[in-house]
């Protein structure tokens, strides 16, 4: 059924579909010219991408996007940017509703069932600002951390904030409580990384010892130490249902059970190859990007290469798939953004060109819109329009 929806793309957004991966051209993109903002009606799957539509733009920060956090119910969306701003946007609206100068923010998260902002200071690196989502009065600040803060993550469920340290330890505060409820003697080397499980109950850390770690939220012990590798972590990321954890380095990917750390798969690469971003999918497969040209595919459960999606470039910056699994969006700087179809990677859409020097890509929660953020601070917003009156574009 999947692939005779798409099948229907080609004549609505000139979609190609050609023999193997290798081989793929798109003839035709999507155009970034929407005269009016139109909100996100139905969830963006393989059933209504058809009408996808770039839903409006918006050129309201001055510097590079470091980064964007939705809410949980998919209709707010916060961003931190170079200019030492700090935005919130209404989703339905497409207009900032919340403007902080001289936040020096690195990161941005929702907080507390949504009714929070966190800003970590850039500047700062130990200091952590709180502000009311509603009202957006400043409700407190803290120290997240007696050593300087590198990387920070908040669990999915947004009651928990880590903060790796140069000095390898790991804190974790409880943004409900108001305390911080565990520091963990994680690393001997400064912390490079810090990821929380899709359910919050587990934290994944790494450094440069060739070590990964995993931890219980709840107790702050140490469940796994996963170590069967020569190189330093890349990156570090979860299987959606919390069961696998996998890590990537120069030319080699490994998957663990979570269970009880036990080596599931371990899949040798050939350089660079995979060294950029590792995503594993609810279907079973490992997705893999680095400075090459391809994003590989490979089974979780046999280790055999899948296919390969061409064309990124050797800039590849990020993907991310949707939470229904059955789009991805990759992303090279410089070169064109994609939109692939999971259930056959034969088929894709060019949504945007390399032009626009895209940086960062995500998708809400409730798998509505998709939004781009270019290296001059411009948001692309993507989803299905709703019907009715349209409001202006927050541009």
């Amino acid at each position: 059924m999947a692939r005779r929806i798409w099948s229907l793309v080609a004549a609505a957004l000139i979609l190609t579909a050609c023999a193997g991966p290798a081989n793929v051209q798109p003839t035709a993109r999507l155009t970034p010219t929407p005269p009016v903002w139109q909100p996100p009606a139905e969830v963006l799957s393989l059933e209504s991408v058809t009408q996808l539509t770039l839903l409006g733009i918006s050129r309201q920060s001055n510097g590079t996007i470091f980064g964007f956090a939705f809410s949980r119910d998919g209709r707010r969306l916060l961003t931190v940017s170079g200019d030492d701003s700090a935005r919130l946007w209404d989703l339905e609206s497409g207009t900032p509703i919340w403007f902080l100068e001289h936040s020096e923010a690195s990161y941005g998260f929702f907080v507390v069932d949504d009714s929070q902002l966190a800003l970590v200071n850039r500047s700062q690196r130990q200091q952590v600002e709180v502000f009311d989502a509603q009202d957006q009065h400043r409700v407190r600040s803290f120290r997240a951390h007696e050593g300087n803060v590198g990387p920070a993550s908040v669990s999915a469920d947004g009651r928990l904030l880590a903060f790796g340290a140069e000095d390898g330890t790991v804190a974790i505060w409880d943004m409900v409580s108001e305390e911080e409820r565990f520091v963990l003697e994680a690393h001997s080397f400064p912390v490079r990384g810090v990821v929380f499980s899709p359910d919050s109950r587990l934290l994944a850390t790494f450094s440069a010892e060739w070590a990964i770690r995993l931890w219980d939220t709840t107790t702050g012990r140490t469940t796994a130490v996963l170590a069967e590798f020569d190189r330093n972590a890349q990156s570090v990321t979860f299987s959606p249902d919390s069961s696998l954890v996998a890590m990537n380095t120069g030319n080699q990917i490994r998957v663990w059970r979570t269970a009880d750390g036990a080596l599931v798969q371990a899949i040798t690469l050939a350089e660079q190859t995979a060294d950029r971003q590792i995503v594993l999918t609810a279907s079973g497969y490992i997705l893999g990007a680095g400075a090459l040209d391809t994003v590989g595919m490979w089974s979780i459960e046999s280790g055999e290469y899948f296919a390969g999606l061409p064309g990124h470039g050797e800039n590849f910056d990020s993907m991310a798939l949707n939470p229904a699994g059955d789009l991805l969006v990759t992303v090279a700087r410089p070169g064109p953004v994609y939109l692939w179809n999971m259930s056959d990677p034969n088929q894709r859409v060019q949504l945007l060109d390399s032009s626009q020097e895209i940086t960062l890509a995500g998708w809400s929660p409730d798998g509505r819109m998709l939004v781009l953020a270019a290296g001059n601070g411009t948001l692309y917003f993507y989803g299905v329009p709703a019907g009715g009156p349209v409001t202006p574009a927050g541009d």
